[in-house]
């Protein structure tokens, strides 16, 4: 498997990080985890390339906060050759309706596009388990307001963002080539920031479930976007004490081969 990190920056798209997106290729199928602002990378040449071979794209929304889904547009315009399926969670993960939340963006006066005039087809997660173009799909509830999903993809990868740190959530991504999990606040301003640590995945907790997980390898997403690359390193160092999983920090745009 392929992973290009197309957007690793949470709700916020600042030093030179995009929102979330992530691409998943395997040899057999592509995914995208959600489509926030990164999904714009969709449309550059050497991203274009990777594409090229698959007919379809499949896009797994963890949830519908708009730094997760404004690139659904841009999702579509780069692939509007091939259907674009987007998996979105509904009861009894989220109380939503996808059609009518994805609509949204696809009317006036926000776009010139109708939903029933892309390739766009919307299919409701309302099972934990599943298969996507032969592909195991696992998902779970999380806590986060308005609520999320985490999602595993196989053995190959899991995908956890946008959630306090829920410790019985570790059989899920128990021994996963990749865990791509958030990584919000460090210690000292989650202490001072409490409402923020009651809504997203901090550094002590989020060492702690990847010590227990014991991933092959670890990667943080959904970025505290305010924080420059030394901030990084350092929780990363921590990561890396704490859990003793090799942690790295994604690039976007560039390849990471996987398993």
């Amino acid at each position: 498997m392929k992973l290009i990190p197309l957007g690793i920056n949470g709700y916020l798209p600042i030093n030179g990080r995009h929102s979330s997106c992530l691409l998943a290729l395997f040899d057999d199928a592509a995914f995208l985890l959600d489509a926030g602002t990164g999904a714009a990378r969709l449309h550059e040449p050497a991203i274009q390339k990777h594409l090229a071979p698959y007919q379809e794209l499949h896009v797994l929304l963890s949830h519908y906060h708009v730094d997760h889904t404004a690139g659904l547009y841009y999702a579509f315009t780069a692939g509007a050759r091939v259907p674009l399926h987007i998996h979105a969670p509904v009861c009894p993960f989220i109380q939503a309706d996808p059609v009518e939340a994805i609509r949204r963006y696809f009317q006036p006066p926000l776009n010139s596009y109708l939903l029933e005039d892309t390739t766009i087809r919307i299919h409701p997660i309302n099972r934990p388990e599943f298969e996507i173009a032969g592909h195991r799909i696992h998902v779970w509830s999380q806590r986060h307001p308005g609520g999320s999903i985490g999602i595993r993809i196989d053995d190959a990868l899991a995908y956890v963002t946008d959630t306090v740190v829920m410790m019985e959530n570790v059989a899920y991504v128990r021994g996963v080539d990749v865990l791509l999990h958030e990584l919000w606040l460090n210690d000292e301003d989650a202490a001072a920031q409490e409402k923020e640590s009651q809504r997203h995945a901090c550094l002590g907790p989020v060492a702690a479930f990847i010590h227990a997980a014991q991933p092959r390898r670890f990667m943080p997403v959904h970025l505290y976007p305010h924080y420059d690359d030394a901030m990084l390193a350092r929780m990363l160092h921590t990561v890396r004490t704490r859990a003793g999983v090799p942690a790295e920090l994604p690039e976007e745009g560039r390849e990471i081969l996987i398993g």
